[in-house]
Formats: structure tokens, C-alpha cells, sequence
């Protein structure tokens, strides 16, 4: 009996693959290659776009982003240095909330590069979602709950630039 292959099934298998390219053997040991692990989790986070069927932009750095409601008011956008207040609910892609904060005041340069990137696209007042490959968040180190090379998603309304 032949199984039917889903998309998903062929980028986790992909994904597989690419996993095991990740670590190659050389004279000092294990190293690890960013550029491999940034397809693995486009791969991840392409299959999860489509499995819940949504069309996002991309950027040349990886990140997908979909800006869901844009403001009537304002055409003010952050710059990476700016100070922002947001509400934003962070995700694992199995839909695990990891964070989440209302009325908050950041300074964008100080956070994960992924928002950087991203956030720079809203204008005050647009809610939306970005979805951060590994690299652009917090890497091979992880943070709490959040494992080593985990790919994020992020709902986030820029409520105000500061």
C-alpha cells in the first residue's frame, strides 16, 4: 500500500537530512554551520506556513512576516535604535506560548535580531507576526524554555514608537 506524501512529511524529511549536514568532523572536532542550520529552519518554518495556509513576505535574512492589520493613522516606523511599546505573544511552532507582554517599552537594538528585522517594516499602530529561523533569535544557545536552534513566531502590535 503506497503512502501518501504531505508537504510537511517531505520538509521534515528534508529538514532531516539537512540536520545531519549540519555537523561535519574536522581536525578540532564537531563544528557547526550557520548557513545549513538557516535552510533547516526555512524548511521548518516554509512547511508550517503552508500546513496552516499562510502567505507571508521573506526577507533576505530569512525571516517570513506578515503584517495582519495596518494602521489608518500613522506611517511611523521604528528604526533599529528606537525605543518601542508593544503587545507581542511568542510561540514555538507547536503553538507552545514561551512569552507574551502588554504595554511593554523595548529598545529595538537590544533585542533578538529577528525583531530587528522585522519591526522595522510595521508602521505604529500594525499589528502582525514574524517568524524568526533560529539564527535571527536565539541560536545555538537557546533561552529558558526555548531550545538550541528553534525557530520562533512572534504576534506583535507595535503599539507606539517612542
Amino acid at each position: 500500500m503506497l503512502k501518501k506524501i504531505t508537504l510537511t512529511h517531505l520538509l521534515s524529511t528534508i529538514s532531516l537530512l539537512l540536520t545531519l549536514t549540519l555537523v561535519s568532523c574536522n581536525n578540532d572536532g564537531i563544528t557547526f554551520d550557520p548557513a545549513a542550520q538557516l535552510e533547516i529552519d526555512k524548511a521548518k518554518l516554509r512547511a508550517y506556513l503552508s500546513e496552516h495556509n499562510i502567505q507571508a513576505d521573506s526577507t533576505s535574512e530569512g525571516l517570513f512576516y506578515i503584517i495582519d492589520t495596518q494602521s489608518d493613522t500613522s506611517s511611523t516606523k521604528p528604526e533599529v535604535t528606537s525605543n518601542i511599546r508593544v503587545n507581542y505573544k511568542g510561540y514555538l511552532l507547536n503553538g507552545k506560548i514561551f512569552d507574551s507582554g502588554n504595554n511593554v517599552t523595548f529598545n529595538l537594538a537590544q533585542l533578538i535580531t529577528g525583531w530587528q528585522i522585522g519591526l522595522v517594516r510595521f508602521d505604529e499602530g500594525d499589528t502582525g507576526r514574524l517568524f524568526i529561523p533560529s539564527g535571527l533569535a536565539y541560536g545555538t544557545e537557546g533561552s529558558g524554555s526555548i531550545p538550541a536552534n528553534t525557530p520562533l513566531i512572534f504576534e506583535i502590535t507595535l503599539i507606539k514608537v517612542l
